[in-house]
């Protein structure tokens, strides 16, 4: 009589392990990809960017150049030097009146604040900012607010604000996640 083999546990486990290994593989290498695909949007939008401030800086000398100052009764051609003055700053030129822009600045109040490109939780994230990071206010804000856990159990219910990352990028972040001065760490 021929006897018959019995299959053992081992090569189950073996397969299970082999299955659960391969499985880690496939979610550490899609996490990989997501984040050097991250890393690509927010350098070609960094690029992009630079190329935008290089346009608007050529469009506000131009602008300087062609504009004359009004003072009082009398329109007199603005003068080389007041003109190079006036492109340096952040100074807007109207035909009529030379205006300062003041623009608040903003602090991330919480590690991770998420620079959003909409003003939701569905927005795609442009970039995580970490604590402290300076921004600035573009004065304007969500019409609603929203509910958010902020963990802890505290749920704050804020607008999302509209603010400018220092190299030019608009975006949004939420209310809760900024404050009007640094935090002491």
């Amino acid at each position: 009589m021929a006897r018959k083999k019995k299959k053992g546990v081992l090569p189950r486990v073996e397969v299970i392990l082999i299955l659960v290994f391969f499985l880690c593989f496939i979610i550490w290498a899609m996490k990989e990809c997501s984040t050097k695909k991250t890393a690509m949007e927010q350098l070609a939008m960094e690029q992009d960017l630079e190329e935008a401030e290089a346009v608007a800086s050529e469009n506000l000398e131009t602008n300087a150049a062609n504009t004359a100052v009004v003072t009082g009764e009398e329109t007199r051609p603005m003068s080389e030097a007041r003109r190079q003055e006036l492109s340096g700053g952040t100074n807007t030129i109207s035909p009529a009146r030379v205006q300062t822009e003041y623009n608040t600045k903003l602090f991330v109040s919480i590690d991770g604040l998420k620079f959003r490109n909409g003003p939701s939780m569905d927005s795609s994230v442009i970039m995580v900012l970490p604590i402290n990071y300076e921004l600035t206010f573009m004065n304007e804000v969500s019409d609603s607010t929203q509910e958010i856990s902020m963990g802890n159990g505290v749920i704050a219910n804020e607008r999302w604000i509209k603010v400018q990352h220092p190299k030019g990028h608009e975006g949004w972040v939420y209310g809760a996640g900024v404050n009007y001065f640094k935090l002491n760490q």
